[in-house]
């Protein structure tokens, strides 16, 4: 006869052998407490559970007092509640939450909704295809505006401040910075009416290259990645961020895409300085052989929503999706000069680099096992 445990939807949730998950209703049919809105969370008391209380001390670190929804994981052996959470946080398997759930469980901690893409959807698509083009790689990367001699424009650098020279052209254009500036400044270089020192300026990324860059995560075939696009919104429907990864369907596939996506012909290993002529694809037949490769393809959030926790939220919603799809590697890379993603989240959830860029010493490559993956620990 099994047993079952509550567990509350923040805790980073890992699959058991003979585990199975459901959601909790506010009570259960035999009538056994479950736990309420704003209480501590305690075991169901007439179900098997047993296990002692937890301390407050303990759930205002980890803020898992809050209110549901919550769930019960039935198990073949009695489990104590403080032994499930120790199990869940620190096992070695993962189980993805279910799209509704992650829904849900966004929807809950900040009032943003999920949105899965899996072909082009023209008034979403668009929306994201504009998103893309005008703010996801307009700050650090000044990739809003080029000119002639290949000089690239953004918007705001890493003190908060526009950048001096679009200052300089918002200036020589009459405009001031109102709060929708950088796609007015997009739109003009696009219609031919936006120069610099009387040379015309044009868009880094148009709507058309925006939109084939796009389609190429979710297109199928030797053009696409056959991948899946999450899009993270607000409360009014605006886009605050995106990410696009795939799963290959065999371990093959997963290290030609991976491949594809950062097409290295030779890496810095960890343990040796000069670069070696090896691939990618290479390298990942001889450290994981007959895994099923996800590769983190994109990832962004929208200009005015960073600050907020959201991409830390983003990124664990997309690793939950990859485990779901059935990934047992994933792959990825980012730099150091992004720290919110280098240390905050591939790091922070136990990736490690396996090679570096030979340009770019700070530019990774990481890859995990999803047994190996840590749970994220929320700050009080």
């Amino acid at each position: 006869m099994g047993h079952s445990v509550t567990i509350p939807l923040q805790v980073n949730q890992k699959r058991l052998t003979g585990v199975t998950i459901r959601k909790l209703p506010a009570k259960m049919r035999d009538g056994s407490q479950t736990v309420k809105s704003g209480s501590r969370c305690r075991p169901a008391k007439r179900d098997g559970a047993g296990g002692k209380r937890l301390g407050e001390k303990y759930f205002e670190k980890r803020r898992w007092d809050r209110g549901g929804p919550f769930f019960v994981v039935q198990t073949t052996e009695r489990l104590s509640f403080f032994k499930a959470l120790l199990v869940l946080g620190n096992g070695s398997f993962f189980v993805p939450l279910p799209k509704k759930i992650m829904k849900e469980k966004i929807s809950q901690q900040s009032g943003y909704q999920t949105e899965i893409l899996r072909r082009e959807e023209s008034t979403t698509f668009s929306a994201l295809a504009t998103e893309y083009a005008t703010s996801f790689w307009a700050g650090a990367w000044k990739e809003l505006l080029i000119d002639s001699e290949g000089n690239q424009y953004g918007t705001y650098g890493q003190d908060g401040e526009i950048y001096p020279e679009t200052a300089t052209l918002l200036s020589e254009n009459n405009l001031t910075p109102f709060s929708d500036w950088p796609v007015r400044l997009w739109q003009l270089a696009g219609e031919g009416k936006l120069f610099q020192n009387g040379l015309p300026l044009r868009q880094f990324w148009s709507l058309e290259r925006a939109s084939e860059e796009l389609l190429g995560f979710i297109a199928e075939g030797p053009t696409g990645y056959g991948g899946e696009i999450l899009l993270l919104k607000d409360g009014s429907g605006q886009i605050a961020g995106f990410t696009a990864y795939t799963v290959g369907r065999e371990p093959q596939t997963g290290r030609y895409l991976a491949q594809k996506r950062f097409p290295y012909q030779e890496l810095v290993l960890p343990d040796s300085k000069p670069p070696l002529a090896t691939t990618l694809e290479e390298l990942l037949n001889n450290l994981y052989p007959e895994k099923k490769i996800g590769i983190y393809l994109d990832f962004a959030i929208s200009e005015n929503k960073r600050g907020r926790g959201l991409g830390s939220q983003l990124f664990d919603l997309r690793l939950n999706r990859l485990v779901e799809l059935g990934t047992e590697v994933i792959v990825g890379r980012t730099i150091k000069t992004s720290p919110a993603q280098y240390y905050g989240n591939y790091l922070a959830r136990g990736m490690t680099p396996i090679a570096y860029d030979p340009t770019n010493p700070d530019k990774a490559v990481f890859a995990i096992k999803v047994d190996e993956i840590k749970p994220r620990l929320i700050k009080s």
